[in-house]
C-alpha cells in the first residue's frame, strides 16, 4: 500500500488505497486497518500548522507596513492598479492563513479522537 507523506510533517503519514498522482484517493477497497496514525505525529501536524498560520499573519503584517510606507509615493493609475493587486492578494493569503488555522483545529481534534479511541480500546482489553 502506498504511502503519501505530508510535506514538513515528518512522522506524519496516510496510507490508502489507491492514492492517484493528484493526490486524491479512492476509498473503494479501504477498510480502517489502512489508516495509520500516531499521536506524536498527529500533534506534530498540528504545531506545525499552527507554526505555519502564524508565519502567514506575520507575512500580511510586513506586507502591509512596507506598503503603508510606499502608498504616498505613488498616484494614478499605477496606485491604482497597485492597490487592486494588493487588495486580491492579501485577500488570497488570509484565506490561506484561516485554511491553515481551520486544518490545524482538525488535526488537533483528529489527534484527541485518536487518543481517546486508543484509551477506549486500551481499556477493553485490559478489563
Amino acid at each position: 500500500m502506498p504511502a503519501l507523506d505530508v510535506p514538513r510533517m515528518r512522522g506524519f503519514t496516510v496510507y490508502a488505497a489507491g492514492i492517484s498522482p493528484t493526490g486524491g484517493c479512492e476509498a473503494e477497497g479501504m477498510t480502517v486497518a489502512d489508516i495509520k496514525a500516531s499521536g506524536e505525529a498527529l500533534e506534530r501536524a498540528h504545531v506545525e500548522l499552527v507554526r505555519a498560520g502564524h508565519e502567514l499573519e506575520e507575512l500580511l503584517r510586513t506586507l502591509d507596513t512596507k506598503v503603508d510606507k510606499l502608498r504616498g509615493a505613488w498616484s494614478g493609475d499605477a496606485s491604482d492598479a497597485y492597490e487592486h493587486a494588493q487588495r486580491e492578494w492579501t485577500a488570497l493569503l488570509e484565506e490561506m492563513r484561516r485554511l491553515v488555522a481551520d486544518y490545524g483545529r482538525r488535526v488537533h481534534e483528529v489527534d484527541d479522537r485518536y487518543r481517546e479511541a486508543s484509551r477506549t480500546i486500551s481499556q477493553k482489553i485490559w478489563r
